[in-house]
C-alpha cells in the first residue's frame, strides 16, 4: 500500500489530477466525460481501476483471517500462535504462500482444502507456460520442496476440498483463510 500511495502522489504531482466520486462517465463527440464531484471533465482516454476484494465463501461457525492480512507474514502472526490450527480454502499461489508463511510461523497444525492440484509455472521455451496460474519463485520452491517433497511436514494436511472433508477437518480450525481469488469491485 506505502508504494503505491507513493506512485499515485509522484504522478498526481506531474499531471493534473482530480480526486472523488466518479458520478457520471459517458462517450459524446469523440470523448469521454466525467463527472467527478462538481467537476466535467473530457479526456480522450480513461483508466477505470476500481480494484477488487477476496472472495468469500459461506462455510458456517468459522473465525476467518480476511486473505489481505493474511498475505502479509507479519499481519498474519499476529491472528495466530504456535498452538493454533489454520485452515486455508484454496490451493493456488496466494494458499501455498499462506501455507508456506504459516509452516515458518511454526503453527500447530495446517489444513488446506484445494480444488486443483499445484500448477507450476516454468518456461517453455521462450514462454512461459501456466503463467497466469502456475506457483512461482519462493513459492514453487516452498511447493516443491517442502508439500510434495519426499518428507512432507506432518502437520501439513491437504486434502481435496469436498463436503466430507469440510467435515471432518473444519471442525478442527481454530481459524480459517479463504484463498479463492478476487472479485472485481
Amino acid at each position: 500500500v506505502p508504494a503505491l500511495k507513493d506512485i499515485t502522489a509522484h504522478i498526481r504531482a506531474h499531471a493534473r489530477s482530480y480526486k472523488g466520486w466518479l458520478k457520471d462517465l459517458h462517450f459524446e463527440n469523440d470523448f469521454w466525460c466525467a463527472q467527478v464531484g462538481d467537476i466535467a471533465i473530457k479526456a480522450r482516454h480513461v483508466i477505470l481501476a476500481t480494484g477488487s476484494h477476496p472472495r468469500e465463501l459461506n462455510y458456517e461457525n468459522l473465525n476467518v483471517i480476511p486473505l489481505d492480512y493474511a498475505l502479509d507474514k507479519v499481519t498474519l502472526a499476529t491472528y495466530v500462535n504456535q498452538d493454533s490450527t489454520i485452515g486455508i480454502i484454496g490451493g493456488s499461489h496466494s494458499g501455498i504462500l499462506i501455507i508456506k508463511y504459516l509452516h515458518e510461523l511454526a503453527i500447530k497444525k495446517i489444513i488446506n482444502l484445494y480444488r486443483s492440484p499445484i500448477v507450476y509455472t516454468y518456461d517453455a521455451g521462450g514462454w512461459n507456460a501456466n503463467a497466469f496460474n502456475g506457483l512461482k519463485g519462493s513459492t514453487a520452491d516452498f511447493a516443491r520442496e517442502v508439500l510434495e517433497g519426499p518428507n512432507p511436514p506432518a502437520n501439513i494436511i491437504r486434502a481435496y476440498n469436498n463436503e466430507e472433508n469440510r467435515k471432518k477437518y473444519l471442525p478442527e480450525c481454530d481459524k480459517v483463510i479463504y484463498s479463492v481469488g478476487y472479485e472485481p469491485n
